[in-house]
């Protein structure tokens, strides 16, 4: 066990034993995982989630384009999916990748499928 159903296991055995779940630990989860270097972990993923969100919000202002919106959806914690654990960056980079594509689809040699996508 890791995680929060580790510091079930430990501080709630009763519980755990019953199957009755784990409450919410916070923060607590990632030092059950990762220890002294949690600090360290929470660091480096909010500078790269911070990067990849100013990344992707700028480039759905200068373009004005879905993919780039969901991505930046995505680095401000809203996600597209709906599930309530995990890190889902290849999950939102298809469904970026599949939007893209159907944005990208031309009907006919005059009309373009403009609701996703506007050309400058």
């Amino acid at each position: 066990d890791f995680g929060a159903l580790y510091l079930a296991k430990v501080f709630f055995p009763d519980a755990f034993y019953r199957n009755q779940g784990a409450p919410a630990f916070g923060y607590g989860e990632l030092y059950a995982d990762f220890g002294l270097f949690t600090p360290v972990w929470l660091v480096i993923s909010g500078v790269f989630k911070g990067v990849l969100a100013k990344y992707f919000s700028n480039k759905t202002q200068e373009t004005k384009s879905a993919h780039y919106f969901i991505m930046f959806l995505f680095c401000i914690g809203i996600s597209v999916i709906p599930v309530s654990m995990g890190w889902l960056f290849p999950e939102h980079l298809m469904i970026a990748f599949m939007v893209y594509i159907a944005s990208s689809f031309v009907f006919s040699a005059h009309i373009r499928f403009v609701l996703l996508r506007s050309d400058k």
